[in-house]
Parts: structure tokens; sequence; C-alpha cells
């Protein structure tokens, strides 16, 4: 009746980047970046099967960090090797689902800590290095769904959530948009011993 689950993740990050930089009061370039990395991560999970109806389950997802390696291009000025490290948030959360016969309900809460992330350092080869504010908000996200069996293969899926904003009125730009926000989903599948396909 309980499972431990255990993951080990690899994960490719890129960036590019063109923005409007002041490079003397009155005077503005285009600064172009490109740069990409690798970050590694674990998770970790438990399910308990309290009763035949009921799963409660519960997980942990390490911090990630991304060590971003390219260049940057500022018109005239020139280009530079530039490299920063980019922390994608650890996260955990917890959830319930509740078997109805011919109805699942499930039910989860995960707690990001992008509130760690405040700030990016840019180490430039040629030129002065660079510190991006960003001064994000750790957020909450809660998210309700429920299947129904139409048959013993087939299913119908419908799921509501919502998630708060990360980056603050203060930092926010266009190339990081963010707010409060719902999202609605909806799909179905085909499952049987052999085979499962999922929409």
């Amino acid at each position: 009746n309980l499972a431990l689950g255990l993951s080990i993740k690899a994960g490719y990050g890129k960036v590019k980047l063109s923005q409007p930089v002041q490079i003397m009061p009155g005077v503005f370039s285009r600064m172009d970046t490109d740069a990409d990395g690798w970050g590694y991560s674990g998770q970790i999970g438990l399910l308990w099967k309290a009763a035949p109806w009921l799963k409660i389950g519960a997980m942990y997802q390490t911090k990630t960090k991304v060590e971003l390696d390219g260049h940057s291009d500022l018109g005239m000025v020139g280009r530079s090797h530039m490299s920063a490290d980019f922390y994608f948030p650890g996260y955990y959360g917890v959830g319930v689902g509740i078997n109805l016969g011919k109805w699942l309900i499930a039910a989860d809460v995960m707690r990001s800590d992008y509130g760690s992330t405040d700030r990016v350092n840019i180490d430039y080869k040629t030129w002065p290095n660079s510190t991006l504010a960003l001064d994000w908000k750790d957020n909450t996200i809660c998210s309700l769904g429920v299947e129904y069996k139409l048959a013993d293969f087939w299913r119908l899926r419908w799921g509501l959530g919502h998630q708060d904003a990360v980056v603050p009125n203060s930092t926010i730009n266009p190339a990081m948009p963010d707010m409060n926000g719902w999202s609605v989903s909806g799909g179905f599948g085909y499952r049987s011993k052999e085979i499962g396909v999922e929409f």
C-alpha cells in the first residue's frame, strides 16, 4: 500500500534574447545574447493507498542550476563571451485521489521556491560584469481534476487550476511576462492491458 519513487533529471536550457541597452547617457544599442547549458536535479515521491477508494501522494523536486555559456553582441561595441548560472525552482506538493465508481476526483497543491531566484549574475569576458535583478516570489499552484470512465477502456478528463504570479510588477518586462491566472484542460484516453493512448 506504500510506494516510493526516485528520479534524476537532466535538462537543457537555452536563452536567445534581444534587448535595448543604454551604453552612455542618450546613446542606446541593441544587445543580442545567445547562450545554452545543462542542469541536473532530483525528485522523490511517495504514494499511499490509504483505502481502496483513496490515494494520497507527496513529492519534492530539487532546485535545478543551469550553467549557461554563450556570447553577447553589442552592435559597434563588439562581442563578448558570457556565462551565468540560472536557477529553476525546487517545489513540493501533496495530492489526493478519490475513486467513486466510474468517477475519479483528484486535487493537489504545489508550492515553488522561485523566491530564491532574486538575481542572475552575468560574467562577461571583456566587459564589466552585470547583475539582472529579478526579485521573483514563491508561488502556489492549486489544481482539481475529474476523470469519467465511459467504458472498460475509454476515459474522459477535465481539469481546472490556478497559479500565482512569480514576477512582481517592479521587475516585469516583455522578456518575462507573468500574471495570476487560471488554466482549463480536457482530454480523453484509451487504456487496455497492452496499450495506453492519451490525448
